[in-house]
């Protein structure tokens, strides 16, 4: 059994959103100036980052977990291939990793009327059972 792998599609300038154009989208979708959708954009990722840096998963319940990952050190060759190229030790070192959710990763092959819909369903206030309307909901 023969496996093709496809090539990876070349990134191109479009397909990547800036911060600035990020956090004036974000700034739009919640109807907030862009300077304060900035200062809420610094504070965040500050945060995440140092909350991770104190060794904390920090979870954002529907979207995904932010955490360490540690790495061993190596060596690694300079200027691989070439006379008189050295090695080096790359000491421990660790990296900042995200794992969605799988409510977040759904919600990546919804269409926009699927996520739309979805969006109402959970935005309608929920009717609660009251002692004065005998169990019954109102």
């Amino acid at each position: 059994m023969s496996t093709t792998i496809e090539p990876r599609e070349k990134k191109t300038a479009e397909s990547r959103i800036s911060r600035t154009e990020f956090v004036q989208r974000a700034a739009r979708r919640a109807k907030l100036p862009v300077r304060t959708m900035q200062a809420a954009y610094d504070a965040l990722t500050e945060e995440i980052i140092d909350l991770v840096k104190a060794k904390n998963r920090v979870t954002l319940t529907g979207f995904g977990r932010f955490y360490q990952q540690p790495h061993k050190g190596h060596l690694a060759q300079a200027s691989p291939g070439e006379k008189g190229s050295s090695t080096t030790r790359v000491p421990d070192y660790v990296v900042l990793k995200f794992s969605a959710t799988r409510d977040a990763n759904r919600r990546l092959s919804m269409t926009d009327e699927e996520a739309a819909a979805e969006l109402l369903q959970k935005r309608r206030p929920v009717q609660r059972k009251t002692a004065a309307a005998g169990g019954q909901e109102g």
